[in-house]
């Protein structure tokens, strides 16, 4: 379950080892995922959104440039991750697990386990082990109960997750800029949630209306 706009929830500008290490990996695996490495190289991410997911804490997901989300999505895509890949750090002198996750054919984020007082080298990376694992997610399952068709067609399953925003459950299904986000609450009742400031809105009008699609 996600957990957003607390103390130790962090939006922060994508850092360039970030996209160094990611792009390491990428370049040292089979050609299948090099389409991956264009994302990088044509800046399509903004922010890591740091400290979501009180189940999976380690987990740093991405948001988007909006001009070009389009490029490069591939809706009929199914999700899947790239895990088992070591990096070393240098401040314990061991390998980390670095999973990559891809939604709809997009890195929405990655994992990299342990402690977070890391200086990862982002050189040295070994792929030798890595694992394709396909995902299937159950939070999709259940906002797309909530949702009209013309609605969920304009929906990425990997961008729907649960947060609790006031001791209210949502489920996020759709990225704005900056961070900000378009939910659904459990009565299908959709919201315009911002950062900053924090507010959450009801939208009054369907989620295709809103974006004008």
């Amino acid at each position: 379950m996600f957990n957003l706009f607390k103390s130790k929830k962090k939006r922060l500008p994508v850092e360039t080892w970030e996209m160094v290490l990611i792009k390491n990996a990428l370049k040292k695996l089979p050609k299948e995922f090099e389409s991956l490495i264009n994302q990088i190289d044509e800046k399509l991410f903004l922010y890591s959104l740091v400290g979501y997911s009180s189940a999976f804490p380690d987990y740093v997901a991405f948001s988007f440039a909006p001009t070009l989300i389009n490029k490069f999505e591939k809706k009929k895509e199914a999700d899947y991750e790239i895990t088992d890949i070591r990096v070393f750090d240098s401040h314990t002198s061991h390998f980390k697990t670095l999973t990559i996750h891809v939604s709809e054919g997009v890195i929405c984020g990655y994992t990299l386990s342990g402690p977070k007082d890391v200086k990862i080298d982002a050189a040295n990376v070994d792929v030798s082990r890595y694992v394709k694992k396909r995902n299937d997610n159950v939070y999709y399952d259940n906002a797309k109960k909530l949702l009209a068709a013309q609605d969920l067609e304009l929906v990425s399953q990997g961008n729907v997750y649960e947060v609790i925003l006031n001791g209210k459950l949502y489920y996020h299904i759709k990225e704005l800029e900056d961070g900000d986000f378009i939910g659904v609450d459990s009565d299908g009742i959709l919201y315009n949630v911002t950062h900053d400031p924090f507010e959450i809105t009801p939208l009054n009008k369907s989620l295709k209306e809103f974006l004008g699609a």
